[in-house]
C-alpha cells in the first residue's frame, strides 16, 4: 500500500475516534532539538550518562546528580514544541475525551497547549527528598546548595528514575480500558511496555497506530496503522481535516 493509501486510511481512524490515548516518547522531540534516549546519538548509548538514569545516584552523587539534570534542564529551556506537538493539540482539541500520556519530561506538550499526563516526571519541577515540598524554580542554574525551603533537606529534580514507579499508571491502566484507539509517538516501547498495550488494544478490536522513523519497535507487529515517518512531518498532514 503506497503512502497516500495509508494517510487515508489512518485519517478516517483520527477522524472517527472520539476518545483516543496517545502516547508519546522521546522521539516526538527530537525535531525539537533533544537527544532521544536509544537509537543513534541516544543519551543513554554514554555509560557516564546511563549512571545518572539510575535511582541509586542520588545517594552515590547527589552533586553531580543535581548538576547532569540541570544542564539537562538548561537544555530543555532553550528549544520548544515542535509541529507534531501542535498536531496533537489540535486534534486533541476536537476530542475532549481523549487523553495524552507521555514519557517525556520536557513539558513541550504544555506549551503546546496540552495537558498531559506526565508518566517520566517534569525536568522542570523539584522535589524534596524528605518532605512533600515541590515547586518550579525560574530556570538557570542553582545557586548553591539545593535545600529544600520547608524542611533543609535535599530537593531532587521531579524525574522518574530506573529503581522508581512512574506516575500516573492508574489512570493509563484506567483509561486504557476504556479509549477507542491507541496512538504511539516516537517510543521505542522498552520503558513504557508497548507491545502488551498493542495486544491488549487489538484484543478489543481497537485501532493501533504507530508513527516512528525506526524500522521496528516492541509494538510494530500489534499496530493497525504503521508509520516510518518523522512525527513532526507526518502528524500535521494527518490531522488536518
Amino acid at each position: 500500500m503506497n503512502l497516500a493509501k495509508k494517510i487515508d486510511r489512518a485519517r478516517a481512524a483520527l477522524r472517527t475516534s472520539e476518545a483516543p490515548l496517545i502516547l508519546t516518547g522521546a522521539g516526538i522531540s527530537v525535531a525539537s532539538g533533544l537527544p532521544a534516549f536509544r537509537g543513534r546519538g541516544g543519551l543513554w548509548n554514554s555509560r557516564e550518562l546511563l549512571k545518572y538514569a539510575c535511582a541509586g545516584i542520588l545517594d552515590e552523587d547527589p552533586v553531580g546528580a543535581w548538576k547532569a539534570y540541570e544542564a539537562m534542564r538548561l537544555l530543555v529551556d532553550a528549544q520548544g514544541p515542535n509541529p507534531a506537538h501542535h498536531a496533537i493539540h489540535h486534534w486533541l482539541g476536537q476530542r475532549p475525551r481523549g487523553r495524552l500520556f507521555t514519557q517525556n519530561v520536557d513539558g513541550y506538550h504544555a506549551l503546546a497547549g496540552d495537558h498531559a499526563n506526565e508518566l517520566h516526571g517534569n525536568i522542570h519541577r523539584v522535589r524534596c527528598r524528605a518532605c512533600d515540598h515541590s515547586e518550579t524554580p525560574p530556570a538557570g542554574q542553582w545557586n548553591g546548595r539545593p535545600a529544600c525551603p520547608r524542611c533543609g533537606n535535599w530537593l531532587r529534580h521531579d524525574v522518574v528514575l530506573f529503581g522508581e514507579p512512574v506516575q500516573h499508571a492508574q489512570a493509563f491502566t484506567d483509561f486504557l480500558d476504556v479509549c477507542d484507539m491507541v496512538v504511539f509517538v516516537g517510543t521505542s516501547g522498552w520503558v513504557t511496555d508497548t507491545q502488551a498495550i498493542a495486544r491488549f488494544a487489538r484484543r478489543r478490536k481497537l485501532p493501533v497506530m504507530e508513527i516512528d522513523p525506526a524500522l521496528f519497535t516492541r509494538a510494530t507487529w500489534w499496530t493497525t496503522h504503521r508509520f516510518r515517518e518523522k512525527a513532526e512531518y507526518l502528524l500535521p498532514e494527518l490531522v488536518a481535516f
